[in-house]
């Protein structure tokens, strides 16, 4: 879903699989910076692996 999402964006990410995503969740480190002003922030969540 994120990979064909980011097509229609006219991006050329590269999205990781679901099993690479469950290997390296453990070690994965996000941080989503906070931004007091200057707009609204677009996460975008691929719940696909949650319904699985």
């Amino acid at each position: 879903m994120v990979a064909s999402l980011l097509r229609l964006a006219g991006l050329d990410w590269p999205v990781p699989d679901y099993p690479t995503l469950c290997r390296r969740q453990k070690t994965l480190k996000v941080q989503i910076p906070y931004r007091r002003a200057g707009g609204p922030l677009n996460l975008l969540v691929d719940n696909e692996a949650l319904t699985a």
